[in-house]
């Protein structure tokens, strides 16, 4: 784990009594009253193009009416979230209800993972989507409704899920934790692109489909060295997802035969191919069924080392990190999450 941060007090967050153990892969919590139930907020009022500021107060009431609300507190800017996840475990909350998008889960899980004191498995997260992709949420079926989800929060199924690690940047790697994929290439360069975007676009889904046409016409293939399982693979590749869930990019299933917890990343790289066929190609990606052309390649592995000359954007969960070289690994079962 990275070292832990000390962080002053957040205001809006109130202690409250750890809950009860999580048991099973597949559960249902104790309702023992109280604090065993409730979940503290944290709000991303930027995700979804201002939804989640929008929406805090009516997700606030509904969690009210269900019992199940313990605090609130909302992000000031980038990084914040981590801030608040990290602090808000130290004052003893152990469900952290989350309204926003996948950047959302991602800065809150690297927030659980920057601490040391409680163990990452005595958490649980729940996803009450508003932002642009809410990709996460499509492999582990949590609803798309907002009244749907405080339900799913107040029912309590929770599952144990994976989560990914990548080293990356020389000379020193940074390390960044994440849910669903980390994406190299084609990928990486259209998230650092989207995310540059001003005006009445910024943050909306058209935004990324605009992007991604750009991209494919003046994006080119790089050679890349794979490490795996003892073995190198030398791919001359448009793109790269390695992940431990199913979709990215908005509904783009990248990684069709992913499972969230069996402890192993699948890793589909695209090939060579002409811009004409990337094109023609591209409806193929929403249902996964492009992994079967000739110039895509898939591995499943718990560890995989990425290296390219010249270095190509890496991005985990629609964050743009830095770029290659990289290590992606997988820690099975490392944290709960709420499922419907």
């Amino acid at each position: 784990m990275v070292a832990t941060r000390k962080y002053s007090p957040v205001f809006m967050l109130k202690s409250a009594a750890p809950i009860d153990r999580f048991q099973d892969a597949t559960h249902r919590q104790k309702e023992a009253g109280g604090a065993a139930r409730e979940w503290f907020l944290i709000v991303n009022p930027a995700s979804g193009s201002g939804k989640g500021k929008r929406l805090q107060p009516k997700v606030e009431r509904a969690m009210r009416q269900a019992g199940i609300f313990g605090g609130v507190s909302v992000s000031r800017g980038p990084g914040d979230l981590a801030r608040i996840a990290a602090e808000a475990i130290g004052l003893g909350h152990r469900r952290l209800a989350l309204l926003g998008g996948d950047g959302t889960a991602n800065e809150v899980l690297n927030g659980v993972f920057s601490q040391e004191e409680i163990p990452t498995t005595d958490i649980a997260l729940g996803m009450l989507s508003v932002g642009t992709g809410n990709d996460w949420m499509r492999t582990i079926g949590m609803p798309k409704s907002l009244e749907e989800g405080i339900k799913a929060l107040a029912r309590g199924n929770t599952r144990l899920h994976d989560v990914g690690q990548v080293w990356y940047g020389a000379p020193e790697q940074k390390l960044r934790y994440f849910l669903n994929i980390t994406g190299a290439g084609f990928d990486g360069e259209v998230t650092r692109r989207v995310q540059g975007w001003k005006g009445w676009l910024a943050g909306r889904k058209l935004s990324y489909w605009v992007t991604i046409v750009r991209t494919l016409f003046d994006y080119k293939h790089t050679q890349v060295a794979i490490q795996l399982e003892g073995k190198e693979h030398q791919i001359t590749a448009l793109s790269l997802a390695v992940g431990i869930c199913r979709y990215n990019g908005g509904g783009m299933m990248q990684l069709p035969e992913a499972a969230f917890d069996d402890g192993l990343l699948d890793v589909t790289v695209v090939g060579k191919m002409s811009t004409l066929e990337m094109v023609f190609r591209l409806p193929l990606m929403l249902d996964g069924s492009f992994t079967r052309l000739s110039s895509v390649h898939t591995f499943r592995t718990k560890e995989l080392r990425i290296r390219s000359e010249p270095g190509i954007w890496l991005e985990a969960d629609g964050e743009v990190l830095g770029c290659t070289p990289a290590r992606v690994t997988c820690l099975q079962e490392a944290i709960w999450v709420v499922v419907p």
